[in-house]
């Protein structure tokens, strides 16, 4: 009889009346049938368990509509703040004009979203999100001369936010920690209680999280801007020595941003008396001197900040027949200042020079040869305390140096493809790199020695 299963598939075990029956009332006999099939015939072992596991899955009892209203209340309990839809706002506008002498780019935008929080009406205020970003953006390119170009770009970026003050996902995360059978988010008033205007917020003393209350009893107000202005001047020398360019760029950013939170103390309130039989309960107020009806002020984070940074490069770049000669030069300069640092060191501005550079030269594509050398130093300290492991006075700064040499040369191949010789050519690279770090410590004619790498 064993035979019989042997080609059996998944769906073949399931319309099997035996396996069926056996499956639903194991007896001792089918039992051993069945551990010997498997033992005999291991390729059936997933189909027969796979169509096991179905008979089993669909002889479990069906959910009652008792149960399945009680898991729906469960899932409205926890998310009775939740609306069914929200609005998004987008507007947005952009406009290019250009000719000979001037390009002009002019962008605006306004963005508004809102959450799915629901609103008590019972409140006088709004708790739902509402977010509205703002943005403006404008590009000008002016051709003073042939050679020369300037660049203007200026940017600024608002946001407004009001919202509960936990965040959106920060109660999502509440709701689902939370007891949905303790208390109730909040109670309908009582005979005692019916002349209050407050909320009565479930709980046990005050010892529970009631995400409901932590949503409607205030919200918070954030605010933050970013405004960027760049300056960007080209010039062309190619006119006086072929392949030679210049740029110099000078950017400022001004960073802002605080928040504040507007609530009030929750009343609590919790069954200190139930009938069963007419179903009236009567409440008990748990917190009668720490809670209120009035919004009290609690400011929030602030942070101000200021950045400024200015580029100069030159660059150069030309063929000279079977040579290829390139070098660049850059020089930048950084300023950084936190206006609200809580810190006098914070409080310091943080500012950073540097000087790069880098040239190649090619022969005829082959040979390549690459140097680079930096200069770079960090404004931390005041000029008697630049190098603190040292008590005399001290200036640090590094240099580091890098040579890169690459060299090409080129090996002919016969690749024969359908009965032909085609040449093919293969380039084989060897790389040399040499790099130095310098550091030199100018104090009282003391000078450190270079450290190779």
């Amino acid at each position: 009889m064993q035979e019989k299963y042997v080609p059996y598939a998944f769906e073949d075990f399931l319309q099997d009346d035996f396996f069926i029956a056996s499956s639903k009332n194991p007896a001792a006999d089918s039992i051993k049938f069945w551990h010997d099939f498997l033992e005999n015939n291991p390729q059936q072992a997933e189909a027969f368990h796979a169509a096991r596991k179905y008979l089993e899955f669909m002889a479990r009892p069906q959910i009652s509509d008792e149960e399945g209203a009680g898991i729906w209340a469960d899932i409205q309990t926890k998310f009775k703040f939740i609306r069914e839809r929200s609005r998004k706002k987008i507007i947005y506008y952009a406009a290019v004009v250009g000719g000979q002498i001037a390009q002009y780019y002019i962008a605006g935008s306004f963005t508004q979203d809102n959450g799915i929080m629901n609103v008590d009406n019972r409140n006088n205020f709004n708790n739902n999100i509402d977010l509205k970003k703002y943005l403006i953006r404008s590009n000008i390119t002016l051709n003073i001369t042939n050679t020369t170009k300037a660049k203007v770009r200026l940017h600024g970026t608002f946001e407004d936010y009001s919202g509960p003050i936990p965040g959106g996902s920060a109660l999502y995360m509440q709701t689902l920690n939370v007891s949905p059978v303790r208390f109730p988010a909040y109670y309908e008033p009582d005979e005692a209680f019916k002349r209050y205007d407050h909320i009565l917020f479930g709980n046990q003393n005050g010892e529970f999280l009631n995400p409901y209350a932590e949503m409607v009893k205030g919200y918070r107000e954030s605010s933050s801007s970013l405004m960027m202005a760049q300056f960007e001047l080209e010039q062309d020398f190619s006119k006086w020595i072929k392949g030679l360019n210049a740029r110099m760029l000078i950017s400022t950013s001004r960073v802002s941003y605080f928040d504040m939170a507007r609530s009030y103390n929750p009343f609590w309130y919790q069954i200190s008396f139930y009938d069963r039989l007419t179903d009236v309960y009567t409440l008990s107020e748990t917190n009668t001197d720490t809670g209120t009806d009035y919004l009290s002020y609690n400011p929030g984070d602030k942070q101000i900040s200021t950045s400024t940074y200015g580029e100069a490069s030159m660059s150069y770049n030309r063929n000279f027949g079977r040579h290829d000669v390139s070098g660049m030069l850059v020089a930048i300069a950084r300023n950084t200042l936190t206006a609200n640092a809580l810190t006098l060191s914070e409080s310091l501005p943080h500012r950073n020079l540097g000087l790069s550079g880098r040239f190649t030269y090619a022969f005829e594509s082959k040979y390549l040869g690459e140097f680079n050398f930096g200069y770079n130093g960090s404004e931390k300290f005041d000029r008697g305390h630049r190098c603190p492991e040292r008590n005399h006075r001290s200036k640090p700064s590094s240099r580091y140096l890098t040579l890169i040499m690459h060299i090409r040369w080129p090996r002919r191949i016969m690749f024969p493809i359908t009965g032909t010789r085609t040449p093919f050519r293969i380039y084989r690279t060897i790389t040399m790199s040499s790099s130095t770090l310098i550091t030199t410590t100018k104090s009282r004619g003391r000078q450190r020695f270079p450290k190779k790498l």
